[in-house]
């Protein structure tokens, strides 16, 4: 009977074994495999020594995940002990961190980095960048949003600091910029401007991953590039607004030129050279170097060309990871980096297409090579649905009925990226139309495809019903990116109008029409932080071009209603134009003088 038994039971024996049983105290003696059969197992029933068959006892899972719990609550207590005189000695490497997390919008949280660097966690990070349905978001600095630990901590030194919260905008007394070598803990203060403004200039990648190689010592082969860090150091000095911080912009610009070349040299952290070089071009945007960051994004996009960037047609990790095997950043380790690609490609596509417009140059990218699929928010990269989405294009936004126009519409990236496609567009047949010649065949159908995309676009795109509000929005809100998709959908529509406004009344019309309606979405959001409205300023400079050709018309046919409104108008817009040029640092007194002189009603 015993023999029946160990006969059925030598399959599930096996099976068990594989799963992970343990050998008995005799076989592992002697070096045999054991079957971890019950009450003895083959070997030592075979040789009659079932007395010496004995197993220890196995720990259960959750026994041992207590026990590692346990030894993580002891690591951190020892952390977050009082500091002896002597840890406040100069370190090369951050000081320790209290708590991992950040502020971001209320529509997201970030898993704790605590869970993915001690336990080995692949879970899911909701995008930081969703924009929510109504414009509300809680402030970084307010008390729902507080994520300082119990107990935690801050003791501020003659060398710094020795814990910065991420997402903590609070002063606590550390004044590192004093410092001829500046301590470990100007990377976290700086970081906090950089991460709080992120959303813009357009940085889309999976948020925990990026805070996690923060926290990584330099010699790290995967923490961040230092041209990555002091990019991200200068455009922190440029929007904050502590004139201490402020006057640190020099050094980090010259650190920021001084790694990229040997990052691209040294074929070092590519990924990160590319984020760098499309961050000093928004940098020299935003201080009107405009021809510096013309040469900067046209870089960038020259080199996201060289890396296959233009050309990710699928959003399957399988079917890319073979087709960018060869490129220069080689293949994606997973979906998330994948998808961290797509959203950099049109990140870098917006600022060059943008760039193009204000400068009147060529676009370095030529929209029929674009096949790289559009954006979606980053956690949808780690979920098994996304390939069943349609792997619709840049030309896809022009062909009616493809869904081109729809998908992805709550990401900012995704949003920004049509946005500008569709203005660009406009404002390239703007430049092929002559009104002395025919206009070819070519021309209507490209000019009626593009009308005919803004509509879609512009109906798919969520109501922006925006009222302003006390206080003013934070920089996390959605509602800016929102009001600028409706203000350059509307933009690129009135740079078609304007083509025909002498000679087609209705054109003359719907122009008025867009010019009113962006008016109006600018009056909603009110009084605006100049750091938040680089998407607007195309629409603006649409609207004055508009307003200068009816300024003319008027002059010689007066409708004494449609001046006084246009008039009002051209007050609100000067008045705006003008809060931004300051900002920016430019020579306002030139700019504005010419920009009122287009602008006269009476010349």
């Amino acid at each position: 009977m015993q023999e029946q038994v160990r006969a059925t039971n030598k399959t599930q024996g096996h099976a068990k074994h594989r799963q992970g049983q343990i050998s008995c105290s005799a076989c592992l003696k002697k070096g045999l495999s054991c079957d971890s059969l019950r009450p003895s197992c083959s070997a030592c029933s075979r040789d009659t020594h079932e007395a010496d068959c004995i197993y220890k006892p196995v720990e259960s899972a959750n026994r041992v995940l207590q026990s590692r719990l346990e030894q993580l609550r002891k690591t951190l207590g020892r952390v977050k002990a009082p500091q002896s005189p002597a840890a406040d000695l100069p370190s090369t490497d951050p000081p320790p961190q209290l708590s991992d997390t950040f502020s971001i919008p209320v529509t997201s949280t970030l898993t704790p980095l605590s869970t993915s660097i001690f336990c080995g966690s692949a879970s899911k990070a909701p995008s930081d960048h969703t924009i929510p349905p109504t414009p509300t978001s809680v402030s970084p600095t307010s008390p729902e949003n507080d994520q300082r630990p119990s107990g935690a901590t801050t003791t501020v030194t003659t060398l710094g600091c020795s814990a910065v919260l991420w997402g903590d905008t609070n002063d606590n007394g550390c004044q590192w910029w004093k410092h001829d070598k500046l301590p470990p803990c100007h990377k976290y203060h700086l970081m906090n401007i950089f991460l709080r403004y992120r959303m813009q200039f357009g940085l889309e990648v999976n948020m925990t991953r990026f805070v996690a190689r923060l926290t990584l010592p330099p010699s790290h082969p995967n923490s961040i590039h230092p041209a990555l860090l002091n990019a991200m150091y200068l455009l922190a000095c440029v929007y904050t607004t502590s004139p201490d911080i402020q006057a640190l912009e020099p050094q980090f610009l010259a650190e920021t030129r001084q790694h990229l070349p040997t990052a691209l040299a040294e074929v070092d952290r590519l990924f990160d050279y590319l984020i760098a070089s499309v961050l000093i071009a928004r940098y020299y945007n935003h201080r009107t170097r405009s021809l510096e960051g013309h040469l900067a994004i046209a870089s960038a996009a020259r080199f996201s060309v060289g890396c296959g960037l233009h050309k990710i047609r699928s959003r399957s990790y399988d079917e890319m990871k073979v087709e960018l095997a060869t490129s220069l950043l080689g293949p994606p380790k997973d979906m998330i980096e994948l998808g961290e690609r797509i959203n950099t490609f049109w990140g870098i596509f917006t600022i060059d297409k943008r760039t193009s417009i204000a400068m009147n140059l060529p676009s370095a990218y030529s929209d029929e090579e674009i096949e790289t699929v559009w954006p979606i928010p980053m956690e949808c990269y780690e979920m098994e649905y996304i390939q069943a989405l349609p792997c619709t294009s840049l030309r896809s936004l022009y062909v009616p009925g493809s869904g081109g126009a729809a998908l992805g519409l709550t990401t900012p990236i995704n949003i920004l990226a049509k946005a500008t496609a569709l203005i660009h567009r406009s404002s390239q047949l703007a430049k092929q139309y002559d009104p002395e010649l025919p206009a070819t065949v070519d021309f209507w159908l490209k000019y009626r495809a593009t009308q005919k995309a803004i509509s879609e676009f512009a109906a798919a795109l969520p109501p922006f019903t925006y009222k302003r509000q006390t206080p003013i929005l934070s920089p996390d809100s959605g509602i800016f990116v929102m009001a600028a998709g409706h203000m350059l959908a509307t933009a690129a529509s009135l740079v078609l109008h304007r083509l025909f406004m002498d000679e087609d009344p209705e054109s003359r019309e719907k122009g008025l029409i867009c010019v009113r309606k962006i008016m109006s979405i600018l009056r909603d959001l009110g009084d605006i932080d100049p750091r938040f409205a680089y998407a607007l300023g195309l629409s603006l400079l649409a609207s004055a071009e508009f307003m200068k050709l009816e300024f003319r018309r008027l002059k010689g046919d007066p409708e004494p209603q449609l001046l006084s409104e246009l008039k009002v108008y051209r007050d609100e817009l000067l008045r705006k134009i003008h809060s931004l040029v300051i900002w920016k640092g430019r020579a306002v007194d030139v700019y504005m003088k010419k920009l009122r002189e287009d602008l006269d009603d009476t010349a």
